[in-house]
């Protein structure tokens, strides 16, 4: 699959990742790397639920740790 994006800032909302670290990994093959250059800043809203229902949910707390080391501007 191809990542098409307009040519506009995005915002991507995720929530109830329930421990899915696969189905999260999927997601954000799509979206990342967010953009900051030429106006253009992209945000990624999660809106919790994290752990829950699956064995992955240490990987996804690991994940959303690196990934807000990668992206320290996202509040």
């Amino acid at each position: 699959m191809s990542k098409w994006r307009p040519s506009g800032s995005c915002i991507y909302i995720i929530a109830d990742i329930h421990g899915m670290f696969d189905e999260f990994e999927l997601i954000m093959s799509r979206i990342l790397p967010l953009r900051y250059t030429g106006g253009i800043e992209d945000k990624l809203i999660l809106l919790g639920d994290y752990i829950d229902r699956r064995g992955e949910s240490h990987l996804l707390i690991d994940r959303l740790i690196e990934l807000k080391k990668e992206y320290p501007k996202q509040n």
